[in-house]
């Protein structure tokens, strides 16, 4: 009878051990869970809300501009560079009746387009967005693109 109750005490202690055990890890998880789904919902509000201040932004900017002419303007600033790479080769073409060479002619006016400013391609980009109103595609683009750097940083 001593040794039942001895053991029978070890044992019921070792299964309750195991039975807190598997409590606790079922209560991590549940949190883990309801981290993760209050995470998820805050992103997803974060992204409406941006997504609605964003193009509330873009259709102010497009009532204020119809009467000015500075941001046409500034786009074909920014875009003369990509006209000459595009045309000089075809306007060669044309005034030697030599064809034959206008794809290679081509690739090197592009490969040219290397040599602008490192400001370039982002001035390019920010035209293209304030004029036709991507700012939730530039967001999310520029999230994207900060996400990737963060995890490149030890």
């Amino acid at each position: 009878m001593f040794k039942k109750g001895i053991f029978g005490s070890i044992i019921s202690g070792i299964t309750g051990f195991f039975e807190r055990r598997s409590k606790l890890k079922e209560l991590k998880a549940k949190n883990q869970q309801e981290i993760l789904v209050a995470q998820t919902e805050a992103t997803v509000n974060r992204i409406k809300s941006n997504t609605v201040s964003d193009n509330e932004i873009d259709l102010i900017i497009n009532q204020n501009n119809k009467h000015t002419y500075k941001d046409e303007i500034l786009t074909y600033l920014i875009l003369f560079p990509l006209f000459i790479a595009s045309a000089s080769p075809i306007i060669t073409a044309f005034k030697t009746s030599t064809w034959t060479n206008l794809l290679k002619d081509l690739a090197e006016s592009y490969q040219a387009l290397s040599l602008l400013p490192e400001w370039y391609p982002y001035a390019l980009l920010g035209a293209i967005v304030h004029v036709y109103g991507f700012r939730s595609f530039l967001r999310k683009f520029v999230d994207v693109i900060a996400q990737k750097f963060l995890k490149k940083t030890p």
